[in-house]
């Protein structure tokens, strides 16, 4: 009686090591079935297994089909080619600032996957909103995807401000701690500066405060104006009015 192997193109086909992939014999009534190596098979006695060999390289494997009433029995083999599974790297994690520029993905191990995952195109990730985000990897072979995945960081961008009077006289000992959120570094005209500032020359000045939180910064900026006179002059000048 007839015996073909159906699944698996004869001689030449290839299967990836530790992917099962259906084998079958044409259906007759009255067949027992028995297939070798077992170990390769989840039931090597039926008709329709799985083939399953976790080693690369060639194997042959074979199916014993026996007729129950006469005893007659015929073997057919067929050869496979099996070859490793790929072992995918998404690569490390990675931290960003909210509103830092789009980022490109370099490749996965192995070259040629595609990324997906929130906020990302084109293998570009844009860190736009804050959160934890998981990117994943993909590879294609033999048409069995396999995938690793990275965790992609956005920490938020810290909202700074700095408040300050528009107008100050020479002289006037200005404050520096209006800036918040507190614990960041002021600059007046570039120059660091902290604690208070008293301006010796008159003319415009711009404050900067400078804040960093989970290696995330943003700057507040405000620009005042230095009178050409003291505090001392015009409060002179109101106690000559008055009397």
């Amino acid at each position: 009686f007839p015996v073909t192997i159906y699944g698996l193109s004869p001689i030449a086909d290839t299967i990836l090591a530790g992917i099962g992939v259906p084998v079958s014999v044409n259906q007759i009534t009255g067949i027992t079935y028995s297939w070798t190596p077992s170990p390769y098979f989840n039931f090597p006695n039926i008709r329709n297994p799985i083939l399953n060999i976790s080693q690369s390289g060639w194997h042959t494997f074979s199916v014993t089909s026996t007729n129950s009433s006469t005893g007659c029995a015929t073997t057919v083999a067929d050869s496979v080619y099996v070859k490793s599974s790929p072992v995918v790297n998404a690569g490390p994690d990675r931290t960003f600032c909210q509103g830092d520029p789009t980022f490109q993905i370099p490749d996965g191990i192995p070259t040629g996957g595609t990324w997906s995952g929130p906020y990302v195109s084109n293998a570009s990730f844009d860190p736009q909103q804050p959160g934890t985000f998981s990117i994943v990897y993909s590879y294609l072979l033999l048409g069995q995807s396999f995938s690793d995945t990275a965790v992609f960081t956005v920490n938020p961008k810290p909202s700074v401000t700095l408040t300050l009077n528009p107008n100050y006289c020479l002289n006037d000992v200005i404050q520096l701690n209006t800036g918040f959120p507190i614990g960041g570094t002021y600059t007046i005209n570039n120059q660091i500066t902290t604690g208070s500032f008293t301006p010796s020359n008159p003319g415009t000045y711009i404050a900067k405060y400078f804040y960093t939180s989970n290696n995330c910064s943003d700057t507040a900026t405000q620009t005042f104006e230095v009178l050409n006179t003291s505090a001392s002059s015009v409060d002179a000048s109101i106690w000559m009015y008055k009397n």
